[in-house]
């Protein structure tokens, strides 16, 4: 919990004893022995919009939300991340969570939009229904764009065809040969 290891992270840092918290809050205070295991809400949706803006050129998003708090953090996150990179969405939608019959009708609403890539900031189950409701009729793929908890082999397995070509985030440590 968030407020219980800031008091704690204080007590360690003052004790000079370090501490690795799981906090996700971007308020946690980290530094001077404090360190945070994970990522969070900012940090996955500012390297998300710069790996597909500034190395894979895409510039025409679209974001499909659920109206729950994470979904809404995450969706906030993610266009302020394109703001701060000079593009504004072509479209933002929300749905009611746990909803997914709603997504028959979202989809049938963003085929007037010409997007390159849609923000889908829920699991990756609902994301692959999400996805495989959008037609192809001659449009070119829309890329899959989503948040750290898609990194999870076995699901993508499951929803490859519906997220081919997905990108997401996934944490992991450079230096080591696995």
């Amino acid at each position: 919990l968030s407020e219980p290891a800031v008091a704690v992270a204080n007590q360690a840092k003052s004790a000079g004893v370090p501490i690795i918290s799981f906090s996700k809050r971007d308020s946690f205070p980290t530094g001077g022995g404090v360190f945070r295991l994970g990522l969070t809400s900012k940090s996955q949706t500012r390297e998300l919009t710069d790996v597909v803006v500034r190395k894979l050129g895409l510039g025409r998003f679209g974001v499909v939300a659920a109206d729950d708090a994470l979904g809404q953090e995450l969706a906030t996150n993610f266009k302020n991340d394109l703001k701060r990179l000079g593009i504004a969405p072509v479209f933002d939608l929300s749905y009611r969570k746990g909803n997914a019959d709603a997504f028959s009708a979202l989809a049938n609403e963003l085929q007037s939009f010409d997007v390159q890539a849609i923000f889908f900031p829920d699991s990756i189950e609902n994301a692959s229904r999400f996805f495989s409701t959008l037609g192809s009729e001659g449009k070119p793929k829309v890329v899959p764009l989503g948040p750290a908890t898609w990194a999870d082999g076995v699901q993508l397995k499951n929803s490859q065809a519906a997220l081919d070509g997905a990108v997401f985030v996934a944490p992991f440590f450079e230096q080591t040969p696995r």
